[in-house]
């Protein structure tokens, strides 16, 4: 059975899985599971359609309802939702390059509170490739300045969710605009030393608060400082700033082991989505043709070094 055969039939019976569907939620019924997943899989990626499996698998094991995973309703919905989501690429955000970054600071200035919080949030946000949760779940007591740059200390993340942490490095640039040192400070002289949320909402006129800033907040100003600098806001995300360090890193020649290290993806296969971009131009063969310097002309019908009867038919 397909997804879409399953659609069909979530259209077809009204009374659906669990309570939503006058169905009882500890059946142990194969095909009333089945009918659920497909109906997730309108909406929902196959990794939340799994994650909600093992969720009801674990619920039927704690009362003791025996639940076959293993069925052939419930694996055909998964095949086909599989195939589905293969043919269909997923969109990601645009990467917020290196090479780009510093026009996206420059639409910040720096002598209002405003100004000088987004540039340490970009700065930061991209040197530590956070997720924006991450980037406004940091304390002022997890930047530490040192002789080489930032010290991050990230408490908790999407992978770490046993908070074991991790200690990210950013170093000092040695352009000043582009300086997270010099963008944390900045920051720093408006926010003050205060123990609490590093990033935090500013009130109209100014006013700095001590309120957490929102992780809605990290998109919103990637995406004002794109509109600012004539570019297609939809195009890029809070997940610009991890994706941009990623893929620039790639460019720059950073190995695939390297890149892990600083954006903590435990799969490899999922960080080489974010820097394929960058391994399309290397060793690509289009450059030695149209970088090259240009040839002597040719007459019509030859090759260099050949003549057009070298190709004739026989």
């Amino acid at each position: 059975m397909s997804v879409g055969t399953a659609r069909h039939l979530l259209r077809s019976e009204p009374p659906m899985i669990a309570i939503r569907y006058s169905y009882a939620p500890l059946a142990g019924r194969p095909e009333r599971v089945s009918f659920f997943l497909a109906d997730l899989s309108r909406t929902k990626r196959l990794a939340t359609v799994r994650s909600r499996l093992a969720a009801i698998v674990a619920a039927h094991r704690v009362a003791g309802i025996e639940l076959d995973t293993r069925h052939r309703l419930i694996i055909a919905v998964l095949r086909g939702f599989r195939r589905e989501q293969s043919a269909t690429p997923t969109r990601q955000a645009m990467p917020l390059l290196f090479e780009v970054l510093p026009r996206f600071l420059a639409a910040f200035d720096s002598r209002t509170a405003a100004g000088a919080r987004d540039k340490a949030l970009l700065l930061i946000g991209f040197g530590a490739a956070l997720r924006r949760s991450e980037l406004v779940a940091l304390d002022i007591a997890d930047i530490e300045v040192v002789a080489q740059g930032l010290v991050v200390t990230l408490r908790r993340s999407k992978t770490d969710q046993g908070g074991h942490g991790a200690l990210l490095a950013i170093h000092r640039a040695s352009t000043p605009e582009l300086c997270p040192v010099r963008a944390f400070d900045a920051w720093c002289a408006f926010r003050g030393d205060a123990a609490g949320p590093l990033f935090t909402r500013i009130r109209k006129g100014g006013q700095v608060t001590a309120a957490r800033l929102s992780d809605q907040t990290v998109a919103r100003t990637i995406k004002h400082a794109a509109t600012l600098l004539g570019l297609a806001s939809k195009d890029f995300s809070g997940h610009s700033l991890r994706a941009g360090l990623a893929t620039s890193a790639a460019l720059a020649g950073a190995d695939l082991a390297a890149i892990m290290e600083q954006t903590r993806h435990r799969s490899a296969d999922v960080a080489r989505r974010y820097i394929r971009n960058a391994e399309i131009w290397r060793n690509n063969v289009t450059e030695r043709l149209f970088r090259a310097e240009p040839a002597p002309a040719q007459q019509p019908g030859e090759v260099v070094g050949l003549s057009a009867t070298t190709f004739r038919c026989r």
